[in-house]
């Protein structure tokens, strides 16, 4: 069997963009063993829902632990494979799930599978911690609270609105949040959020600006269609 479950708005044709963020995917085999995944949405809540049905007609009556193949048969189907964006969503959700039943199916965490532990601990950064956030003070405030709660890095998008270009002013007010974080806690790593929204030559402009402030990195600094950007 294979459901489909919503945490959010049902994905009717009256529901927000933003609608349904997680959509989860239940297997059940023959024997009873459940697997367990999650596809991605972004603002395409109802194509992926739609598109986890599609796929459920040919996930359907395989042999679950034929992983490979089972994704191979997708590839087969899917023409538009390489930008179909709720395709991808929708099998990273099958493939998951799969995983997950497969490791039931032989009595063993997934990991094992994949060839054991390798570290013993991993480290996590903080995320959605700056809500509110506008001035350097309140980032500032809002990270002294993430590192109370053992965090050693903090991932933040100080850019506000701009899309695209970013204006002077906008570097600006990103170089003091950023520049602000640095000097009162030194020791914390600052990983850059830039949401995959500007052309390369304001991502360019934008690292030389803040490269100076050691950031961590900087996470998706143009467009996810600019393949040739990102290589610059």
């Amino acid at each position: 069997d294979i459901d489909i479950y919503e945490i959010g708005e049902p994905t009717g044709q009256s529901s927000s963009p933003w609608s349904s963020l997680l959509l989860f995917l239940k297997i059940t085999t023959d024997d009873g063993y459940v697997g367990w995944g999650e596809a991605p949405t972004e603002l395409m809540a109802l194509p992926v829902y739609e598109e986890l049905r599609e796929l459920g007609r040919i996930f359907k009556g395989t042999e679950v632990t034929d992983i490979r193949k089972n994704i191979e048969e997708v590839y087969k189907h899917e023409y538009w494979m390489p930008v179909s964006m709720q395709t991808t969503a929708a099998l990273s959700a099958f493939e998951m799930a799969s995983w997950d039943a497969t490791g039931k199916i032989y009595g063993m965490p997934v990991y094992k599978i994949f060839g054991g532990a390798f570290h013993s601990r991993v480290r996590a950064y903080a995320n959605a911690w700056y809500g509110n956030c506008v001035s350097p003070e309140d980032f500032v405030k809002k990270a002294k609270d993430a590192i109370k709660l053992g965090f050693t890095a903090v991932k933040f998008d100080p850019f506000g609105d701009a899309f695209d270009n970013i204006d002077s002013e906008h570097i600006a007010h990103a170089v003091d949040i950023i520049s602000s974080l640095r000097q009162e806690l030194p020791n914390l790593d600052l990983l850059i959020e830039c949401h995959g929204r500007f052309n390369a030559n304001a991502a360019i402009r934008i690292a030389n600006k803040i490269k100076e402030y050691d950031p961590f990195f900087m996470e998706e600094p143009v467009h996810p269609d600019q393949i040739e950007g990102l290589s610059r």
